[in-house]
């Protein structure tokens, strides 16, 4: 174990300071560029060996700007990356600070650009800069069984013409799995697999809707018992 400002460090590496510990990353460059990485922290494992690419989850400073004496603008970024990505491809950034404050989160799929959280002047908001939208969401509060909890949204004239592209679903209570298939005017727009109490996506769905149109969902219980279920459906 390393300690730096202190005699009986806790952890492999401890710095230590009576006025609060204070860790300084720098480039040590000529010239720092707009986008120069000026230093990243990332986490990873040895199991299948360390990777050559990215880490698993890593966080990133870059300068927003050429570097100089009244010239230190930067941001800052997340990146990681999604179940069964291999240690020689890149992780995904999935959000991002930048340098006055706007707050970009991208979706966790495929990495595109979903929402803003905070606007470059500080103000709160929350919206979509994609056109996907949620056009429903479904409660279903009784147990799931085989070919039950069917309910039904007519779609509003509003959103005549959009296109169906994903679902999340999502049990309340129990231990069992479920498949939950959506369905326009009877026919399958796509299916939710392996449904438990976490949430699960499906996407790549392309299913043009009309006024009028009935969405309606049905239930497949897979293994165990799920008591409720929560079904929320995208378009764009």
């Amino acid at each position: 174990e390393i300690g730096v400002g202190t005699t009986s460090p806790d952890a492999k590496f401890n710095v230590g300071e009576t006025s609060g510990a204070n860790i300084l990353l720098t480039r040590e460059d000529v010239t720092t560029n707009t986008n120069d990485l000026l230093g990243q922290i990332k986490f990873g494992s040895t199991d299948g060996g360390v990777s050559t690419v990215d880490e698993s989850v890593m966080l990133r400073a870059y300068a927003s700007e050429t570097h100089g004496s009244g010239d230190k603008g930067g941001y800052f970024t997340i990146e990681t990356k999604t179940t069964n990505v291999n240690g020689n491809q890149a992780a995904t950034e999935r959000l991002r600070i930048a340098d006055n404050g706007a707050i970009t989160i991208s979706d966790l799929a495929d990495g595109s650009t979903r929402m803003v959280v905070a606007s470059a002047t500080g103000v709160l908001t929350t919206q979509p800069i994609t056109s996907e939208i949620s056009i429903c969401e479904f409660l279903l509060s009784e147990a799931v069984s085989n070919g039950g909890q069917e309910v039904a949204f007519v779609v509003p004239s509003n959103l005549n013409g959009r296109t169906l592209v994903a679902g999340v679903a999502k049990g309340m209570t129990g231990a069992g799995t479920c498949t939950v298939t959506v369905y326009r005017n009877g026919s399958s727009v796509g299916s939710i697999t392996n449904v438990g109490t976490t949430h699960q996506t499906a996407t790549g769905w392309s299913t043009a809707v009309s006024t009028g149109d009935l969405i309606t969902v049905g239930t497949s219980a897979t293994s165990g018992t799920l008591n409720g279920l929560t079904v929320t459906i995208s378009a764009q």
